[in-house]
């Protein structure tokens, strides 16, 4: 005669193991959670990638406004001698950021700065053009098209940035980086007269010239 034997103890370790995987398991939370529970949580069980990794959209800084004091920057022209806004208190400066040198839209722009020179001569006023390429890209730029004003050269964007010119665009549905075309005019004393945030190339030179 044979009598079974039940063995509750081994059969009571497989329920028990289960629970203490299920214990040791990280936790997975959302992100949204994991922003209450504050940066330097201390729950080591978390698996949450940090805040700072999260991506967030660019905040360009704000324009200048009419009356602000114009930020000032000192940078090299064509030749690779230096520029600074100061330098031009006095006069009226007609300061404009354009996104690339030789390029259709900022060429019809500087073309018509160039035909309106003696007009802003008459004005006591003075053109500067500004945009993130080399020197001797705005050399080419001046013999090709004759241009007899100031282009500088900011390589770093450091005055792109601190005229608010720095932005997100879109172009045929990719964003990117870029220069936001503006034209601020700045008064003898160097406050911030009248400015265009969002400029059209063709003809901005003659609604440049009715401000003044």
């Amino acid at each position: 005669m044979y009598i079974m034997v039940k063995r509750p103890v081994k059969r009571a370790r497989k329920p028990i193991k289960r629970a203490l995987l299920k214990r040791a398991a990280p936790k997975r939370i959302s992100a949204r959670s994991a922003t209450k529970l504050g940066r330097h949580s201390t729950n080591s069980l978390l698996t949450v990638p940090p805040l700072k990794t999260l991506e967030r959209p660019y905040k360009p800084t704000p324009m200048p406004k009419i009356g602000d004091m114009a930020p000032d920057f000192s940078l090299p022209d064509a030749n690779g001698s230096l520029h600074a806004l100061s330098d031009h208190r006095g006069r009226q400066v007609v300061l404009y950021f354009y996104p690339k040198d030789d390029t259709p839209g900022c060429t019809l722009e500087a073309q018509g700065f160039r035909d309106d020179h003696d007009l802003y001569l008459a004005k006591n006023a003075t053109v500067i053009g500004v945009s993130k390429d080399t020197c001797d890209s705005h050399r080419a730029f001046m013999q090709k098209y004759g241009l007899n004003f100031l282009l500088l050269s900011d390589v770093t964007g450091e005055a792109v940035e601190r005229y608010g010119c720095w932005v997100e665009r879109l172009l045929y549905g990719k964003r990117f980086m870029g220069i936001q075309r503006a034209t601020f005019i700045i008064d003898e004393r160097g406050r911030v007269k009248r400015f265009f945030p969002k400029v059209t190339p063709e003809g901005h030179s003659a609604e440049v010239m009715r401000a003044l």
